[in-house]
């Protein structure tokens, strides 16, 4: 138990340190802050993966969720953060993030199965970030999506690079434990395509809570 608390507060100086970090890119090399946003976000969310390492129980991770949650809510309210928040659109991305990593760690606790914690977070680490880099190359309003007479803040370019990178990394990770390959593919196609398309229906940066949710859910429903 004390060690666990010893690595909570290791974790706290980490991500503290890549929001330090984030700031000093933004302010003295002058990065957009659409990048230094999505360089936070890929950092923060690889390293939750050592979480499945660290912590024997949620209730760690719970701890370390709201204290991210209020620090980055708090920091968007005062408008600290600038290299996460200085962007032009509305988003609750930053403080919904530990949000969503804690809960595909609990649900993946609760199953007993650390697969519905790490591909989640994958995608969600790599998928997101692509989808956002490559959307900001094509962010026009023509280019946008529109569903049901509605355009949506996501691109085509965006979210066609979010598909590819998800079935990418849900085939290799479904490789990695085992699975055969008939079941390989069909779990692969599926968890691709719903996963894009909670991105892409998403709003303001909630899709940092909705993948981690859905894949969480699906995985323990269909594997």
């Amino acid at each position: 138990m004390e060690k666990q608390f010893y690595f909570l507060l290791l974790y706290i100086m980490a991500f503290l340190v890549i929001l330090a970090l984030s700031e000093l890119i933004y302010k003295r090399i002058k990065v957009n802050s659409e990048y230094t946003r999505k360089i936070s976000h890929l950092t923060a969310t690889l390293t939750s993966l050592t979480f499945i390492y660290a912590f024997q129980s949620h209730w760690f991770v719970l701890y370390l969720a709201i204290f991210s949650f209020l620090l980055l809510f708090i920091g968007k309210l005062k408008n600290a953060f600038k290299s996460i928040e200085h962007v032009g659109r509305q988003t609750l991305g930053s403080f919904l993030l530990p949000l969503g990593i804690y809960f595909s760690f609990a649900v993946s606790e609760f199953f007993l199965n650390r697969l519905l914690f790490v591909l989640p977070i994958l995608i969600l680490a790599i998928c997101d970030t692509s989808a956002g880099i490559v959307g900001l190359h094509y962010q026009t309003e023509e280019n946008n999506i529109l569903v049901w007479g509605r355009t949506l803040n996501k691109t085509f370019a965006g979210t066609f690079a979010f598909l590819v990178t998800s079935l990418i990394i849900c085939f290799v990770t479904f490789i990695t434990y085992g699975f055969d390959l008939p079941k390989i593919i069909v779990l692969t196609f599926f968890i691709s395509v719903v996963t894009t398309i909670t991105e892409m229906l998403s709003p303001y940066g909630s899709d940092n809570l909705t993948i981690p949710v859905v894949a969480s859910l699906l995985l323990a429903y269909i594997i």
